[in-house]
């Protein structure tokens, strides 16, 4: 079934690409309500060519939704007065035949010429794909002047275009010293988040499979960030965003795996992360927090040799690369002692 007509746009559209049309300008300017979107997934299943028509008008609308909002609002409002001239629910205007040919003709040269102006502004024109093994940091330098560093174990993706500038983290943790740019906005992902900024310093780290960082944490150092967070339940090609929270200088906001804000915190200057110096610095932290942290940066783990000592709390700084320095500070701190043992790292009672 289709939201707006009865009939496909025969002349222009397959029946498929028709009905994917009017579902996603339907979603568009809603309401989408329940029955809706159990119908839309109903027409999705009935057909694979719904699937393949409905992926290939998301890459049309992802694509424009980059065009000029002056240019796409006119756009938008063109196919909808066409649309209204196809609509058989209407009285025939015969006087107006010649104009709905035109505009049917026009509608694909309208929409080829929107795609040309995108695709030039939009077209990659610098990627790239870092990423650093288990204890190597490392710095890098994008074409614009912004400054990249990587925290141990990380992979990220960059794509410039001529209109915007992506980072996608796919695992670890990343400082961002952005050179401002207003004609080409600077966005982070990583999964259920992303970060938005014009120029400022800052970390966003993703390590799901660290111990007590489930989501994203993002930490603002200078400047301002936006930080739209928690996708909404929807089909997957209209991603979108339940919540926005903006960050300045010196707080940090760490979110769980859905998306949702765990907690907004602000920090003191001092407490900021200190790990592109190579340094662990922890307040009042749990033993067995601290080790999961520093086995982040090192090949030989570190490991409790009773569990009983994993609540004992710690204060202190470490640098990461120095393993026997982090030794004598537990040894002093703490009633433990570390022991070399099967390639690790094993900390036990006095």
């Amino acid at each position: 079934m289709r939201p707006y007509s009865s009939e496909p746009h025969r002349d222009v559209l397959t029946a498929s690409q028709a009905d994917a049309v009017d579902w996603a300008l339907k979603r568009q300017q809603g309401p989408w309500s329940e029955t809706e979107e159990k119908a839309f997934r109903a027409w999705l299943a009935d057909n694979p060519d719904n699937q393949s028509a409905m992926a290939q008008c998301e890459a049309v609308n992802a694509t424009l939704q980059n065009v000029q909002a002056e240019q796409l609002a006119g756009l938008r409002a063109q196919l909808l007065i066409d649309k209204s001239q196809l609509d058989p629910s209407r009285p025939p205007k015969t006087k107006h035949k010649p104009l709905q040919i035109a505009a049917i003709a026009c509608l694909p040269m309208l929409l080829t010429a929107a795609l040309s102006a995108a695709w030039y502004q939009f077209w990659p024109v610098e990627q790239h794909q870092f990423q650093t093994a288990v204890g190597e940091i490392k710095q890098v330098k994008l074409g614009d002047g912004t400054q990249l560093t990587l925290d141990t174990n990380t992979q990220l993706d960059v794509q410039y275009t001529r209109a915007r500038r992506t980072v996608e983290i796919s695992r670890g943790q990343v400082r961002f010293d952005v050179q401002r740019d207003p004609s080409r906005p600077f966005t982070v992902t990583v999964p259920q988040a992303q970060v938005q900024v014009l120029g400022t310093v800052f970390d966003v780290r993703w390590t799901p499979d660290h111990s007590g960082t489930e989501g994203p944490v993002i930490t603002v150092k200078q400047g301002h960030v936006a930080v739209e967070h928690l996708i909404n339940d929807h089909w997957a090609p209209f991603i979108n965003y339940a919540h926005r929270t903006e960050l300045i200088p010196v707080q940090q906001l760490a979110l769980n795996a859905k998306g949702k804000t765990i907690e907004l915190r602000n920090l003191q200057a001092s407490a900021l992360p200190e790990w592109t110096a190579h340094r662990v610095t922890v307040l009042n932290a749990r033993l067995d927090e601290l080790l999961a942290e520093l086995n982040r940066y090192s090949t030989v783990p570190w490991r409790l040799g009773d569990q009983e000592l994993a609540s004992l709390k710690v204060s202190a700084s470490f640098d990461v690369r120095n393993k026997r320095a982090i030794s004598e500070i537990l040894n002093r701190a703490l009633p433990l002692k570390v022991i070399q043992q099967n390639q690790q790292q094993l900390l036990v009672r006095k």
